[in-house]
Order: C-alpha cells, then sequence, then structure tokens
C-alpha cells in the first residue's frame, strides 16, 4: 500500500484479528462465523480472519460489523481479500452507516484467487462506489461523518458453504492539522490465549509526518501475577502529577470531599444539595496540593456535573494562600462537555497550589449540582523515562528497527518460541525515533490448561440471558445458568395464549432453543419468573411506570403462568388437555429447579421490583408454587431471591402463616438471596448498596461474613435442610457501585470464598456480560463487545480449585434460644 498523498493519511481501522467483529448479520444464510484464518500467510499482523456462513440459495449475503464510531472523516476505505476458487462469493466490500444512520455499501466482483487488495472512495457514487444499501427515500442520500459503523459484507453465488479470508480494514483520512507529535503507538495483542502457545504480541504504529520515520522499538513480555496496570506518560503531556494528592473542597468557607479530586475515581465527586429554604452558593472552590511546584502545561478534567454547572476558572498559588489567575484556564464554559477534557495552556505556568473555582457567572448555582470529579495535572515529557515498566519476571525481550512511510502505518508482530503457562502477563512496548518517545502496555491472559465438565453439582452459576457467551461459560467451567429471561409476560401476551417459541413481540425469545442448547453444553438452568403482562397487572389505570410490578388482578393468573412452564420444560409429562400453548409439548427435561419473582423486598413504586408488601406477596408465591407442583411435583422450588441478606426480612419466611397453617418456607426447597458490597472489600463490607438503596448504614453494622453466618445459623434452626443459594452477587466495573477492572478480578474469588466458607451450596455471579457505568450494567465478567476481563480468569481458576470441593458445616451456636442470632 505505501505511504499516502500529502493531504491524506492511512490509518488503520481495525487488524482484524481474532476478537475485531463486533457483530454478525446475514441475510439467507445460516451458521456466520469468525475465525483465524490459520492455513495462509497473512498481510499484516498474527493471522487474517476468515468469514464464513453456509448458504441454502444463491443471493445471500453476510454483514459483519468491524468498527463501531470510528473518529474521523474518510475519503476512501480497503481492506486485502483473500478468494479460493471453493470460496462461493459473487460479490465483496464494505457498508456504511453513517452519522444519521443512512447506509451505503460499496461492492466489487470477487473474481481473483489469492489475496487482492480491495478500495472504495467515499466520494464516488458510480456503480463499484458507495450507494444506497437499499431504498431509503427519507434520507439526504449524502455520507454524514462521523460513521456509526463499518462492516465488511458479501454475497454468495450459489447454494452451499461460502467463505472469505479478511485482512487489515483501513482507512484514507484527510489530514487538517499535522499532529505536534508524529508517532502514535498502541499495543493491541489478543487479551487471551490458550496454555503452550508461543509469545506473541503485536503493536499499530502511525506514522503521522510527512517523512519516513526510523524507529528503534523495544518489546517484552513480563509475568504479571499481581495484575498491575500501571500507567505510562503521555508523549506531548508527560504524567499525571495531581493523583493521589490532597485535594479538598470549600463551600461558604467549610471545608468537604477529601481527596476525591484526586483518586482517579470519577464517581467520588461532592454533591451539593443545599437545606430547604436555603439560597444555594454562588460560587464553590475546589483545591489540589501538588506537594512541590511543577511547571505546568496541560490539564484534563472529568466533570460529574456537565448540565447545571457552566464556568470554571483555575488559578495559580506557589504558598496556597496568594492565588493568582492562569492564563489560558479562565472563564471556561464546561456545560455539556462530558468525558476527559483537555485543555493546554498558552505558555506553562508554574504552581504548587491549584484552586478551582465553579459558578454560573453572575448566576446562583443551582440547588443540587455535582463539583469535579477529576483533575489531572502535566508538566511535560522531558522528565520522563519513557521504558517499559517493570511488573514481573522477564519472559522474553527482543529489539526491532523498522521504517515507517509518511503518513501510513505499520502492524509490528512480536515472535518467541518459548510456550507460556497459565496466567496474566503484561506485553510491553518503547519507542524511539529521533528523539520522538513513547510507550504503551497491555496485560493478556493465558487460559487455565485444565478444562471442567459442567454438571448440576457444580457450586457455580452466573446469571445468563442468551447464548452469545456459553463457548465462553463452558471453558470457565460454569454448571449452572441463572437465566433471565423467562419472564412471564414473554411467553404469555394475553389470557390463554402461551408461546415459548420466539414469537411473543417485541420480545422474541425463542425459549425451546436456549435451554436445549444449554442443556447440549452440560450446563443446568434456573430461570426465575417474574413481571405480570399487562392484560393481568392490578396496576391502577393512571399508574405508567413499573406496571409489571404490580400483582396480578387474579392469582390464578400466575398460578397458570407457572403451570405451562413447568409443564413444558420439566421432566413431568402433562396431560394434553391441560396444555395451553399451540405445540402441546410437555416433559422436554430441560429444567429441574424454578425461582419465583425476584427481590420482593425491593418494593418502592418507581424502581422496586414488587409493589406490594410482603404480607401481599407470599400469596402470590403459594400460588406460583402450586403452579409447580400441579406440573411436576418433584420439581425444586427457590423463593425469589431476597435483596440483601438481613434475618430479619427472610425470618418472615418463617412467621407468615397462610390460612391452613402453612408458612413460605414450608414451600421453599432452596433458600434463594442476592448480596453486593459496591466499592467495599467482601471481609470489610457491613453494607449492600444493592438492598439498602436510601440512607446510610449503621457505624455498629454487621459484616457481611457475620450476616452470611447469621443466615446459616437461622437456616439450621428453621429447616436444617434447606440449601442456601446466593442467586446474585457481583461487582461492578465504574459507576456508582464500582471501581476498576483489577478491583473486580480480586474481590469476586474472596467474596465468593467466604460465602462457601459460611454455609452456601451454590452461588451466582452477576453476570456474563455488562460494561455500563451505572448500577449494575458493569458486572459483566465479559465486555459488551464480548472481549474478556480479568475477572474471567480469576473466576475460571477458582472453579478448578473447587472441582470437587464439598460444602462444610457451619459451625453450631452456643445458644440454643430461638429467638438469638449472633449479630441482631
Amino acid at each position: 500500500m505505501g505511504s499516502a498523498s500529502k493531504d491524506l493519511q492511512r490509518q488503520l481501522i481495525s487488524p482484524l484479528e481474532e476478537g475485531s467483529v463486533k457483530g454478525m448479520r446475514t441475510y439467507r444464510l445460516k451458521s456466520p462465523s469468525a475465525k483465524p484464518y490459520l492455513d495462509i500467510e497473512a498481510k499484516t499482523g498474527a493471522h487474517a480472519l476468515q468469514f464464513s456462513a453456509e448458504a441454502g440459495t444463491g443471493g445471500g449475503k453476510g454483514d459483519f460489523i468491524i468498527a463501531q464510531n470510528p473518529q474521523g472523516t474518510f475519503e476512501a476505505l480497503g481492506m486485502w481479500v483473500y478468494l479460493t476458487p471453493e470460496s462461493n462469493v459473487g460479490k465483496v466490500g464494505i457498508q456504511i452507516y453513517d452519522s444519521e444512520g443512512e447506509s451505503f455499501f460499496a461492492l466489487q466482483d470477487a473474481y481473483w484467487d489469492g489475496w487482492e487488495w480491495v478500495e472504495f472512495n467515499l466520494g464516488d457514487d458510480g456503480e463499484e462506489g458507495f450507494r444506497h444499501a437499499y431504498r431509503q427515500n427519507d434520507k439526504s442520500g449524502e455520507i454524514e461523518f462521523p460513521l456509526k459503523s463499518i462492516n465488511i459484507v458479501w454475497f454468495v453465488g450459489r447454494e452451499g458453504p461460502s467463505s472469505l479470508g479478511v485482512d487489515a480494514l483501513t482507512a484514507l483520512s484527510k489530514v487538517t492539522e499535522t499532529p505536534r507529535f508524529p508517532l502514535k503507538v498502541e499495543v493491541i495483542s489478543d487479551s487471551w490465549t490458550e496454555p503452550g502457545k508461543p509469545v506473541q504480541g503485536q503493536a499499530l504504529i502511525h506514522n503521522f509526518s510527512d517523512q519516513s520515520l526510523k524507529l528503534k522499538v523495544v518489546s517484552s513480555v513480563q509475568l504479571n501475577s499481581n495484575f498491575e496496570t500501571p500507567k505510562v506518560p503521555d508523549p506531548v503531556m508527560g504524567s499525571n502529577h495531581a493523583v493521589g494528592k490532597p485535594s479538598w473542597l470549600m463551600v461558604r468557607n467549610e471545608r468537604k470531599n477529601e481527596n476525591a479530586l484526586t483518586d482517579e475515581d470519577p464517581s467520588t465527586f461532592y454533591r451539593y444539595s443545599g437545606p430547604k429554604g436555603e439560597s444555594p452558593p454562588t460560587e464553590i472552590f475546589e483545591f489540589v496540593d501538588l506537594g512541590e511546584s511543577r511547571l505546568i502545561t496541560h490539564i484534563q478534567w472529568r466533570a460529574a456535573d456537565a448540565n447545571w454547572v457552566r464556568m470554571l476558572d483555575i488559578y495559580g498559588s506557589e504558598n496556597g494562600d496568594d492565588y493568582t489567575p492562569i492564563e489560558g484556564l479562565q472563564n471556561m464554559n464546561i456545560q455539556k462537555k462530558w468525558g476527559i477534557q483537555t485543555v493546554e495552556l498558552p505558555k506553562p505556568t508554574s504552581a504548587r497550589y491549584l484552586r478551582l473555582r465553579h459558578s454560573n457567572g453572575d448566576d446562583v448555582l443551582p440547588g443540587h449540582f455535582r463539583a469535579m470529579g477529576s483533575l489531572m495535572v502535566y508538566d511535560g515529557p522531558t522528565d520522563e523515562a519513557f521504558t517499559i515498566p517493570s511488573v514481573g519476571k522477564e519472559i522474553t525481550t527482543q529489539e526491532t528497527q523498522l521504517t515507517i512511510a509518511p503518513k501510513s502505518y505499520d502492524l509490528v508482530t512480536f515472535k518467541e518460541s518459548q510456550p507460556l503457562k497459565p496466567g496474566a502477563y503484561l506485553f510491553g512496548l518503547a519507542v524511539d525515533s529521533d528523539g520522538y518517545r513513547c510507550v504503551d502496555v497491555s496485560g493478556f491472559f493465558v487460559m487455565p490448561e485444565t478444562e471442567i465438565k459442567p454438571s448440576p453439582d457444580s457450586r457455580f452459576g452466573i446469571n445468563s440471558s442468551g447464548l452469545k457467551m456459553l463457548p465462553f461459560l463452558v471453558r470457565a467451567g460454569f454448571g449452572w445458568v441463572r437465566f433471565e429471561n423467562l419472564k412471564w409476560q414473554f411467553y404469555n401476551p394475553s389470557e390463554n395464549d402461551f408461546r415459548f417459541d420466539g414469537s411473543v413481540k417485541p420480545w422474541v425469545v425463542p425459549f425451546d432453543a436456549l435451554f436445549e442448547a444449554y442443556q447440549e453444553a452440560g450446563i443446568s438452568i434456573l430461570p426465575f419468573i417474574f413481571q405480570t403482562p399487562k392484560w393481568a397487572t392490578s396496576a391502577p389505570e393512571d399508574v405508567t411506570k413499573n406496571r409489571d410490578r404490580y400483582l396480578p388482578k387474579d392469582l390464578n393468573s400466575y398460578k397458570k403462568a407457572i403451570f405451562q412452564a413447568v409443564a413444558r420444560y420439566s421432566a413431568a409429562e402433562v396431560a394434553e388437555e391441560k396444555l395451553l400453548t399451540p405445540d402441546q409439548r410437555t416433559g422436554l427435561n430441560l429444567i429441574t429447579s424454578y425461582e419465583l419473582w425476584n427481590e420482593q423486598n425491593l418494593n418502592a413504586p418507581s424502581w422496586g421490583f414488587f409493589v406490594g408488601t410482603l404480607d401481599e406477596f407470599y400469596p402470590l408465591y403459594r400460588a406460583g408454587v402450586e403452579g409447580v407442583k400441579e406440573a411436576d411435583p418433584s420439581a425444586r422450588i427457590l423463593n425469589g431471591g431476597w435483596a440483601g441478606i438481613d434475618v430479619n426480612v427472610i425470618d418472615t419466611m418463617a412467621t407468615f402463616k397462610y390460612p391452613d397453617g402453612k408458612t413460605p418456607l414450608d414451600l421453599t426447597d432452596v433458600l434463594s438471596a442476592h448480596f453486593y458490597t459496591g466499592k467495599s472489600d467482601p471481609e470489610t463490607a457491613t453494607d449492600d448498596p444493592n438492598a439498602r438503596r436510601t440512607g446510610k448504614p449503621s457505624e455498629n453494622s454487621p459484616t457481611l461474613e457475620m450476616k452470611l453466618q447469621d443466615l446459616s445459623h437461622w437456616r439450621n434452626r428453621v429447616k436444617k435442610e434447606m440449601p442456601i443459594w446466593i442467586t446474585e452477587m457481583g461487582y461492578d466495573v465504574d459507576g456508582p457501585m464500582g471501581l476498576d477492572e483489577r478491583y473486580q478480578a480480586a474481590k469476586l474469588p474472596r467474596a465468593i470464598m467466604i460465602a462457601f466458607a459460611n454455609g452456601v451450596e451454590k452461588l451466582f455471579i452477576y453476570r456474563e456480560t455488562g460494561s455500563g457505568g451505572t448500577q449494575h450494567t458493569g458486572a459483566g465478567l465479559a465486555r459488551n463487545d464480548l472481549s474478556l476481563r480479568p475477572s474471567y480468569f480469576t473466576i475460571a481458576t477458582l472453579i478448578r480449585q473447587f472441582e470437587g470441593v464439598t460444602q462444610t458445616a457451619v459451625p453450631r451456636l452456643e445458644t440454643d434460644d430461638p429467638n438469638v442470632w449472633m449479630y441482631y
């Protein structure tokens, strides 16, 4: 490909390595897949990808999403494509979705054998240029940047298997301004590999200059047993000198919120909520002590509130008493500026102390607002050592010399023959070119060697909603999934209408296929069934939110719904005249255990999972139990998982009495409960923010471990043979209840071991995927794009450590008084 013309920059959008595909869509094709193309030599990087599918007829289309929200304005897009005479590909090309959601594609006849470079100009609307992918009369017909996605597409020529190789999705971008720093270095190695494979790493290096650059590249692979995530200096700004330094906030001369501005946690901001009737302040101040005077060149901030606080002024001081405005940092409008914002000072300014003034100009601040989330301070790269950080034993090191063409890139692969054992590693890269220096690092893992065969006896489960992570769940060794989508309204859209075939809109969940796939993989299924359908809810007509959390008007409608699900999926067969499904399938022997409802003690009408009291819930629970037992007397019943493990709440299962004298506990085979400890360590946590939601815990509250002991002792007293399953337990990454991925990886195994040591038989992690920033949306062992987090590997290792280990008894209380628990 060579270098680009003077006003264009060639950049790699995706190396098309394993994990590059963000999604797959097909038309008249089955069994789509993307995997390393191991039989051919890659054009760049470690390997190419092979896309394949099965066509029932000619004209089918494969559509694989490669890049989402790519930044920049592109003149052309291109890629390497590998074909053989057996490829069965008629046309191949690229499809894009622009900022307005308008879809275009460009196609080329697939006539060659071997590798061919395919490139399309985005300004060309001819036969082989970009044109509408389908009729879109309500759109402009013009490509609007930035793009929402870039997809690789192909059309098959005939019935049968179809495949092609692809590598190096590349863009030509318009150069509007040549960057001051000509290099961009990024480690892009796979996040994991199988054991016994050789050391391998990759680096993407872009040259933004008009001249060829000769580089010295040093690479290193180190053992990283503690999973360190070392910070490396920015090649232009240097290192952040504010991290860990003292910071504080002043409101009306009152000091508050120590060190929240400099702890690298954007969720620890100060929240102002003034007393009722009090006029809000006109300004607040945040301070940072850098510890020594710094010649500041850049600052960065991440706002916690970019809606209501509009103005930011920053002042500097050498002594902490006399502050002067810093040029370039005055009257900054921060409204609507979310994410990290960067400001380069017009000239470097010396200061030890910084003062941030938040205001709305001449207006008062609002009655409720948040202060700054994080502040970063830089003094340039001159005092930085751009060397690879040391985290552990060095496995291999390598030095390479290379030249990169002007306005182009190179994808460099580093290989050594030495195989790696299971564990955590760090791949590092240091680049030097005539004084331009930069460094980048990336962690990766080697999978545990032993594969665990899933079994109903497994003590490990995970909350799941589909099959996208199934191979990884099996590889990790999970024996159970707590299935999130067997919701009442998902299969019972109207009275006496029960469908499990995926035809109930808008959810279209194909239950049979999902459960059969889990069973074939050896994984047992625990569904929890709740959420009242629209036709059945007792919610008042003027209630528009959470109507599915209300009791049904008739409890028998829940009983009937549970009966139909159990009649289908348990082993017991039910008479045809009792079945209300169109296909009348029964006795499929796919599920043995059922959980009835979810977190019924969280009952706030605006966000709770059950709107009502426990006295109202328990009759609903009994209706569900009766539905289970009528369909399959041998099925195992779990109560809806309690939010938190507060014995005072859970004891209502033993004290609530039905008219016949029975209790909810009499009807329950397994006790289900949830616990989360938020940002606290599991050994010392006293608060479950998921269960509490409001107020603050007492300073003398018992720890999580104490509460687990209480729960076990309560169980031993009231129903000794009943197992305890924790059906939700997790650690968020980011957001109001989470820290970072290293914390999640370390704390999950410790919390699980505490649970097992204190009477819990099985534990289900929440959840398989999720990397959002709100409560529990960031709790996944995998991110939203299915890339594996470090916690996946620590849990996979823990599962192997517990293989064959059985539950042990919790020591008995020293008192026989049934009214005494240990910590209440």
